[in-house]
């Protein structure tokens, strides 16, 4: 065990807390709850880099933890919050994530493990500032914060579906590479 899969294991740990604050209308702690747990999804990845940390436990752990996050914190602010996300990102994220967890597995035996793509992090970065916004207005009403919420949903679609394509063609050109070989 090692700083980043420490950070990984405590956000796989506490996500599914963020469903139960907002059924109790404790929007404060579920937005201090996820803002804690995307900034362990930084720090597990630059202390992985950083200090040259990286496992194959890490490997395993950090996307799962992340999906783990994701999960949890779209649920609570797709279904169960006063100022709902659009239910389309929800639903295509966790689309994604069945393709990308498919073709994982498919591929797994080839030992493929598609590097994060640029992406994949502008995906994260627009999904964390979508739910930031949502955690924010389940607080407080703010007229221009609801707009820039409209703009961080629609591109954050936009990132979901370039890097379900991006994944996909990088999984496609491994595959059709080891098939040819064979």
């Amino acid at each position: 065990m090692n700083i980043p899969n420490i950070l990984s294991l405590l956000r796989l740990i506490f996500s599914p807390f963020i469903p139960f604050f907002v059924i109790k209308d404790l929007y404060p702690f579920s937005l201090f709850l996820i803002i804690v747990l995307a900034i362990t999804d930084f720090l597990d990845g630059y202390f992985a880099r950083k200090l040259r940390a990286s496992t194959t436990l890490g490997k395993f752990l950090d996307p799962i933890a992340d999906k783990t996050f994701t999960f949890f914190a779209l649920i609570s602010y797709t279904f169960l919050s006063k100022v709902k996300l659009d239910t389309s990102i929800f639903l295509f994220l966790f689309l994604r994530d069945i393709l990308l967890i498919s073709g994982g597995l498919v591929l797994k035996k080839y030992n493929f493990v598609p590097n994060p793509s640029i992406y994949g992090k502008l995906t994260t970065f627009f999904v964390s500032l979508t739910l930031l916004s949502i955690g924010i207005l389940n607080i407080r009403q703010i007229e221009f914060l609801e707009m820039f919420l409209r703009y961080f949903e629609t591109i954050s679609i936009l990132f979901i579906l370039v890097s379900s394509i991006d994944y996909t063609l990088k999984g496609y050109s491994f595959y059709k590479n080891i098939i040819m070989k064979d």
